[in-house]
């Protein structure tokens, strides 16, 4: 019977508060780019570095990939993103990942992943 009681709470907070929004974020693009980079540095830069993504419109794969390498090489570093969970999370085409992953590889945004 615990789990009534359980479930009368969360219905009780929902009835209240609405859905709740789990993630600060406005895009799934930012969910994924959120995720990633909190993965290897405090909340305080993630929201650093999606506002300077935000500020440059670099907020799709797609704009990344179109992005010249000045304007990526003004980006902070996160450290520790592999090119892999990057093109996982994502989702998009292989192609368009991958040129959006070699740019930001390039100027050591993030890095290729070696393995054995």
């Amino acid at each position: 019977m615990k789990m009534n009681r359980v479930f009368q709470l969360y219905k009780d907070l929902l009835e209240k508060y609405g859905q709740p929004q789990w993630w600060p974020a406005e895009s799934p693009f930012e969910v994924a780019a959120g995720a990633i980079l909190t993965q290897n540095t405090n909340w305080k830069n993630v929201e650093k570095a999606i506002t300077k993504l935000k500020g440059l419109n670099l907020m799709t794969a797609e704009a990344i990939a179109g992005a010249d390498i000045k304007t990526l090489e003004s980006l902070p570093s996160a450290g520790g993103i592999t090119a892999h969970d990057v093109g996982e999370a994502i989702g998009k085409d292989r192609s368009t990942a991958h040129r959006s992953l070699e740019k930001l590889v390039a100027i050591g945004v993030c890095y290729k992943e070696k393995r054995s």
